[in-house]
C-alpha cells in the first residue's frame, strides 16, 4: 500500500468516526430535570423511564444524590416520561415531543403514597428555556408535507422561522447550470435566507448530524428528498462548541429513522 493510499484510508477513516460523532451532537436531543417531594426535598436514586411512544422502546436512568437525571443522545420523536421511588406515588408525564436538537427540562414533585398509585402529570408550556441558550424553530413533517414547494425544495420553509428574510428567493432559476445544480431542480427556487441579520453565506446545513454544506455556494451539497424528512430546525443561536465555526444560522434536518 502506497503511503498516499494509507493517508487517504485514514483520512475517510476520520471522517467516518468524525460523522458518528456528530450525529450525536448535532441531530439528537436531550432530557433533563429534577425529582423532588412535595416540600421540594430532592430524592435521590428514583428511577426514571424514557418511552418512545413510537417503538415502545425505553431507556432507564437513576436519579442522582442531587435529584438530577437526564437522558443524552435521544433521537426526536414522541415519548413519556414515569419516576417511581420508594414510598411515593408513580408519576407519569404523557406524551410529548422532542425535537431536533431539542434540550428538554421536566422536573417531578412526587407525592407521598404507595408504588402502585399513578398520578399523571400536567406539563405546561416552559415560559423559559432552562437547559439551554440557543434559538431555533422546528418545521415539523406535516408542514414538509402539506405546504406547496416549488420544485420539492424544502428550502422554500426556512422563511417560516422568526428571523429569517428571504434574501433572494429567485437565486435557483438558472436553469441547472453548473453553479446551482447541486441546490435545486432545474427551474425551481430556493431560499439562502438571512437568518437574524447575518450574512446569508454564513449559514451552515445539517443532515443527520452530519455536514451537509456545498461551501462553494454556501448551501447544501446534496438537496434533502422531501419524503424522507422527518423535520428541520433552524436555530439562530448557538452557544455550543460544535457550531462554534458559524457565524449565521444553522438548519439542522433529520430523516426518518427505518
Amino acid at each position: 500500500m502506497t503511503i498516499r493510499l494509507r493517508h487517504c484510508v485514514a483520512l475517510l477513516a476520520a471522517l467516518c468516526l468524525a460523522g458518528g460523532a456528530a450525529y450525536g451532537q448535532t441531530a439528537y436531543g436531550s432530557i433533563n430535570g429534577t425529582v423532588a417531594d412535595a416540600s421540594e426535598s430532592v430524592i435521590p436514586g428514583a428511577a426514571v423511564t424514557l418511552t418512545n411512544v413510537g417503538t415502545q422502546g425505553q431507556t432507564d436512568v437513576e436519579t442522582n444524590a442531587n435529584g438530577y437525571y437526564v437522558f443524552i443522545n435521544v433521537v426526536p420523536g414522541t415519548y413519556s416520561l414515569s419516576v417511581t421511588a420508594e414510598g411515593f406515588s408513580r408519576a407519569v408525564e404523557p406524551e410529548f415531543t422532542l425535537n431536533v436538537n431539542q434540550t428538554r427540562t421536566h422536573d417531578f414533585a412526587l407525592a407521598v403514597g404507595a408504588v402502585t398509585e399513578t398520578i399523571e402529570v400536567v406539563a405546561e408550556a416552559a415560559l423559559l428555556q432552562q437547559s439551554t441558550s440557543e434559538l431555533g424553530t422546528a418545521i415539523t413533517e406535516e408542514a414538509v408535507k402539506d405546504l406547496p414547494l416549488n420544485g420539492r425544495n424544502y428550502s422554500q420553509l426556512l422563511t417560516l422561522t422568526p428571523g429569517a428574510t428571504p434574501v433572494s428567493t429567485a437565486q435557483g432559476n438558472a436553469g441547472g447550470t453548473s453553479f446551482n445544480a447541486p441546490v435545486a431542480l432545474p427551474g425551481s427556487s430556493f431560499a439562502l435566507p438571512s437568518i437574524n441579520g447575518a450574512w446569508n453565506r454564513s449559514n451552515m446545513n445539517m443532515l443527520d448530524g452530519v455536514i451537509n454544506h456545498w461551501f462553494f455556494g454556501q448551501s447544501w451539497a446534496v438537496l434533502p428528498i422531501v419524503d424522507a424528512v422527518q423535520e428541520f430546525k433552524v436555530q439562530s443561536h448557538n452557544d455550543k462548541a460544535e457550531y462554534g465555526g458559524v457565524l449565521g444560522g444553522v438548519i439542522n434536518l433529520v430523516y426518518h429513522i427505518s
